[in-house]
């Protein structure tokens, strides 16, 4: 699971960045500041103010948590959305530089690896090698997009794969920990195919397509939810049953907050609010 959970976003960017045809870098870092990065500072200030609430508001826990989100760090889950922006924009930059197909995907080949390769000596590259990693998931999206990997023979070898391959449990992106780097790879491939192959070929479902929207608001959300859940009952719910009715409690609580930002607070999410003609 933790070898392609968040791959598989960059995956599927890459595949929006062919499908839309985006090569305006100007307008790209423009629309993606709005959409990626004002949610991303807003997002953090409340995950500081909960994290301050909860663990006390001392001179070390203020320091730490502006500094990080001023890096891009992130504070929590929403290290995802610099990363993002930082990967999708040099994505576009290096497509733009370089036109041959075969040196754009070298270059990204290059960034991809070299974070493997090398240990970040400080916060600031560290979060540069996040987005580094990024790319090459962005790349292989890109060109993977127009193949019809979600033939029926396909999928079914994709899922063989899944079952037989390994398990890397060490991998984590956002730790820039990638346990066996062959098995971080191919799990990260094999199980981004596999599970957007799987939702190409559901039938358009509302509530999923309610998750998939406001799915920015859920990730810059659910971890303070859960941080308050865990500080009031004093337990991290981690068995299979707790874990699952904590998941329908949380989303229950998300439904009143999604409601209020796309109505009444859509700057949150870079948007403007919709003056009614009444």
């Amino acid at each position: 699971m933790y070898s392609f959970h968040v791959p598989i976003f960059f995956i599927v960017t890459g595949m929006l960045l062919k499908y839309k045809n985006e090569n305006n870098i100007k307008k790209v870092i423009i629309n993606r500041f709005k959409g990626i990065m004002i949610p991303y500072f807003i997002f953090d200030f409340f995950n500081i103010i909960v994290y301050l609430c909860l663990n006390g508001f001392t001179y070390q826990n203020i320091c730490w948590n502006i500094i990080d989100t001023i890096i891009l760090f992130g504070r929590g889950a929403t290290w995802f959305l610099p990363c993002l922006f930082i990967a999708e924009v040099s994505f576009i930059i290096i497509r733009n530089v370089f036109k041959n197909d075969k040196v754009h995907i070298m270059c990204c080949l290059v960034c991809f690896f070299i974070p493997i390769f090398i240990t970040a000596p400080n916060a600031i590259i560290f979060v540069l090698f996040r987005s580094m990693i990024a790319i090459g998931f962005i790349c292989f999206g890109y060109y993977i997009f127009e193949k019809q990997y979600y033939k029926n023979y396909i999928f079914i070898i994709l899922i063989i794969l899944f079952i037989v391959l390994p398990k890397n449990s060490d991998a984590e992106l956002y730790a820039l920990k990638f346990g066996n780097v062959f098995l971080y790879i191919v799990n990260a491939i094999v199980g981004s195919l596999m599970v957007i192959t799987i939702f190409k070929k559901l039938k358009t479902n509302k509530v999923l397509k309610n998750i998939g929207t406001n799915s920015l608001i859920i990730m810059g959300t659910h971890q303070n939810i859960l941080n308050i859940i865990f500080y009031i009952l004093n337990s991290r719910f981690e068995g299979y049953i707790e874990g699952t009715i904590l998941l329908f409690v949380v989303f229950i609580i998300e439904f009143p907050i999604i409601y209020i930002i796309n109505n009444y607070l859509p700057f949150i999410i870079g948007k403007k609010r919709i003056k009614s003609n009444c």
